[in-house]
Formats: structure tokens, C-alpha cells, sequence
């Protein structure tokens, strides 16, 4: 993206069906007529979907209700035989498998949907964790993915018909990118809608309880956006054991082991985690006193800006709430507690309170980061921002008497 760059495709082109990239609107027309012929739902599926929604007068429980059958009774993989790589596979033949690629499954959705009365739109997307800009002034094969499109009311559905997660989830692979809904030709570049601050937020709650000189932690999490993904994942593709391992290598606190674990997925685009964990070298003495350390947010390595040589770009934003409460030991008292702290910047938010009880000592720390690009000329002050919440968060350090 920054660098000049020269495109070559040709106007006119045979594959599959005779095709034209003179404009977006002929490309999605091409690509509607290669799919041509491929929404044959067998009678015997065309019943079952309709049983599925009987009773169901909700436009937007209809659709939801068919997604989740898709979603139970299909699976993903990928096929690329001969015209597979861009040519759909016929919804009867995920009927016939119960597996597909992307392509399959969005055309199998697209005509589950059409079944009982709702129209939808194939629609192309660049996807990835990463956003890789494609060039809207040049059509072109630019994408990589298919979903489903669907306009309700007062709104649009974003349906990837290969995904676990929750209905109209689109999430870190597909939010806020350019993409062809195919429509004859009326196709359009549209917009995915991009992720939202309140999309990802991670709300975590710790309690420190000290029982000699161990100190026993439980933490419940509630995630969204990339952690929500990242444990849908590991629960559904991993054993007990794997999932421990992976739960040990990344999310523990430092100096605890990891007792035991609970994941609990819903329906809604949310995830929750309850640790136990324990350490007994977590209370450090120093005479008669004993120091607490909250642990650092993980942040990442920046480079100075005087050997920065490019813009900076973050995909989406990152929201993280903790309310860490540390229950005080029978004749034990803090001595020392840090000073309440707050960054703000253009690029985010950083907060962090202490509050001393009696009996128990609360730090709640919230950390914002917005997603968005920023030019080179920018990235001075980005550092810095980030700069004085890392000094700033490694600081945060509680003696008890």
C-alpha cells in the first residue's frame, strides 16, 4: 500500500463463464452467473427448513434460527478443484456431505433463506486478522473469503456461514473491510461495519485472598471481540488438557500456577472464564513489611520514532476494565498505596484507582486504545502516549505492614 504500484488484468476473460472487469458491476455479474444453477436445495432439506421456522413470524428469528442449523449440522473445508477456487459448489451437495468451503455454505445459507421468502446477497471480502486494503478504483479478484449479506429493516446482516461465533458476528476477520455484494448488475462495494469499543471489551474481576504465605487469586472474565474469538476457538477445538496449556503459556499471572479452569460459552458474541489460581511467592517480604504487585498490561514492543519508517495502523480497538481487590490478612494494614493516575490521548485512555478499606484494598485499572491509521508525522506522540502507560503501569506496587 505504500508504494507505487503498477495493476494488469484483462477486460475481458473465460472462466467458467464468459466474464468482464471493465467495472464492479460486471465483475459481481460475472460472478452471480458462474454461481447460476447452484441453489438446488433437494425437497427433502427444503422441509426441514421450513419445519425449522414454523411458528416463527420474526424476520430476525427466522434467519437466526436457519444459521444455527447451518452452523450444527454443516462443517468447514476448503475446496479449490478445477473452478472450486472461486466457483461455488451447489447447495445439494452440502446437503448431500454436510461440509463445504466458504463459497458452499454462504450459497447453501443464501438458499436456506430464499426458502421462506428472504433474499440475500454473495458477498466477496479480503479477510484476515490483519486489513490488507484492496483498491477500489481497480476491480479485480482482490478478495479471499465469501459471506452472506442480508438487509432487514432498518439494517444489514453480515452472516459468515463458516464461523462458530454468535449470529451476525463478524469480528476481527472480516470487521471494517471493503468488500463486493454481488447483485447483477447492480453489485456494489459496501462496507463492513468496523469493531466498536464496546465490541471488545475484556471486564475482568480479581480477587487476592491470603491464607499463610500463600496467596490464592480468582478471576472471572467476561471477553469479547479478539479474546471471545481466541477462547471460542481453543473450546471448541482443543481437550481439556490442551486448553490448560494454553490457558498457563498466556493468561496467568505472574509467579501463579493455574489450579483449575471454567469456560462458559453463550449465544451472544461473549465468552466466560473463571481461574483459580495460587503462588506462594506472590506476597514479597522486606522487614515487616509486604509487597503486592499488580500484574503489567501486556502491551507491545514499539520502536523509537527515530527509526520508525512507516505509518502505523491498528485494526481494531483494544478495551480493557480490571477490578482487582485485595483482602487484607487479620492486623495487617497498607502503608503505602500509589497515587490515582489518568492518561488521555487521541489514541486512547489510561486510568487506574486505588481505594483502601478496612479490610481490603480495590485498584480498578482501565486501559482504551482506538483503532485506526495514523501518519509517521503521528507516531512521535503515539509512542509517547504508550510510553506513559507502560512507565506508569509498571509502577503500581502496595505495601502492607
Amino acid at each position: 500500500e505504500l508504494y507505487p504500484q503498477v495493476y494488469i488484468t484483462s477486460d475481458l476473460f473465460w472462466f467458467g463463464v464468459e466474464g468482464n472487469l471493465a467495472s464492479w458491476q460486471r465483475f459481481g455479474n460475472w460472478i452471480n452467473e458462474l454461481n447460476s444453477g447452484m441453489s438446488d436445495l433437494p425437497n427433502s432439506e427444503r422441509f426441514i427448513i421450513k419445519e425449522k421456522v414454523k411458528g416463527i413470524d420474526n424476520e430476525l428469528d427466522q434467519i437466526k434460527t436457519i444459521y444455527t442449523y447451518l452452523q450444527e449440522s454443516t462443517r468447514y473445508i476448503n475446496i479449490s478443484i478445477d473452478e472450486g477456487g472461486l466457483k461455488t459448489y451447489p447447495a445439494s451437495y452440502v446437503v448431500k456431505n454436510r461440509y463445504g468451503d466458504c463459497k458452499a455454505l454462504t450459497n447453501y445459507m443464501k438458499s436456506a433463506l430464499e426458502v421462506v421468502g428472504i433474499s440475500s446477497f454473495y458477498t466477496l471480502v479480503n479477510a484476515g486478522s490483519v486489513i490488507e486494503k484492496i483498491s477500489v478504483d481497480f476491480p479485480g479478484q482482490h478478495f479471499n473469503h465469501v459471506i452472506l449479506a442480508v438487509p432487514v429493516k432498518t439494517d444489514t446482516l453480515w452472516l459468515d456461514c463458516t464461523s462458530d461465533y454468535a449470529f451476525n458476528y463478524l469480528g476481527t476477520f472480516t470487521q471494517n473491510r471493503h468488500v463486493l455484494l454481488t447483485n447483477g448488475m447492480n453489485s456494489k462495494i459496501l462496507k463492513t461495519p468496523a469493531l466498536k469499543k464496546e465490541d471488545v471489551l475484556v471486564d475482568r474481576t480479581i480477587e487476592y485472598r491470603t491464607i499463610q504465605d500463600k496467596t490464592v487469586l480468582t478471576e472471572s472474565i467476561s471477553a469479547k471481540g479478539n479474546m471471545y474469538e481466541a477462547f471460542s476457538s481453543i473450546s471448541s477445538n482443543y481437550n481439556p488438557k490442551q486448553v490448560k496449556e494454553i490457558i498457563e503459556d498466556h493468561f496467568l499471572f505472574s509467579s501463579f500456577s493455574l489450579d483449575s479452569f471454567k469456560i462458559t460459552t453463550t449465544e451472544s458474541d461473549s465468552i466466560f472464564l473463571k481461574l483459580y489460581q495460587s503462588s506462594e511467592s506472590f506476597n514479597k517480604h522486606f522487614g515487616n513489611e509486604i509487597m503486592w504487585e499488580i500484574n503489567p498490561l501486556t502491551l507491545p514492543n514499539l520502536e523509537k520514532p527515530i527509526k520508525r519508517q512507516y505509518p502505523i495502523r491498528i485494526n481494531y480497538p483494544r478495551y480493557w476494565k480490571e477490578n482487582h481487590t485485595f483482602l487484607l490478612p487479620t492486623q495487617k494494614e497498607a502503608t503505602f498505596i500509589p497515587e490515582n493516575q489518568k492518561i488521555a490521548s487521541k489514541f486512547g485512555e489510561y486510568t487506574i484507582e486505588f481505594e483502601n478499606h478496612h479490610d481490603k484494598i480495590i485498584v480498578k485499572r482501565m486501559f482504551f486504545l482506538k483503532g485506526g491509521e495514523y501518519e509517521l508525522q503521528e507516531y512521535p506522540e503515539f509512542y509517547t502516549f504508550m510510553m506513559d502507560v507502560i512507565n506508569r503501569d509498571n509502577q503500581n506496587k502496595i505495601l502492607i505492614k
